[in-house]
């Protein structure tokens, strides 16, 4: 199937035999991921806490983005969770660290992996 809004048909019959009026319909198809970013503390480098904000955007020109998931050590990702344009998050450890975030359509389809990293230092 193409992207865009295909229009689809259809009658019903029950069990008596009786045959519905035609039914049409637009569907719309989405395939494309969307697109998003993540910033650290308002793009600072440095931080003396291992508890950051996180300020998330993102685009989708199709049915719309409907989650978001987080991941702070590269291998584990958070329970897809609602979009928001902000988050508080702790960090995994000291020293340089990078949060990853990916951010999923109503259609299923998820992002690249957007990344940003601070230095949290004790």
């Amino acid at each position: 199937m193409s992207p865009g809004r295909p229009r689809g048909a259809s009658r019903t019959r029950d069990i008596a035999g009786n045959v519905s009026a035609v039914a049409s319909d637009y569907i719309k198809v989405d395939m494309t991921a969307p697109t998003g970013g993540i910033v650290i503390n308002n793009g600072q480098w440095i931080t003396l806490s291992r508890d950051v904000t996180l300020g998330l955007n993102w685009a989708d020109a199709g049915t719309g983005v409907s989650r978001m998931r987080f991941n702070n050590d590269g291998a584990t990702w958070s329970a897809w969770e609602a979009v928001a344009p902000t988050k508080a998050w702790t960090l995994s450890a000291w020293g340089v660290r990078t949060v990853r975030v990916q951010f999923i359509d109503r259609a299923g389809n998820v992002s690249a992996v957007y990344s940003d990293y601070i230095n949290a230092l004790t």
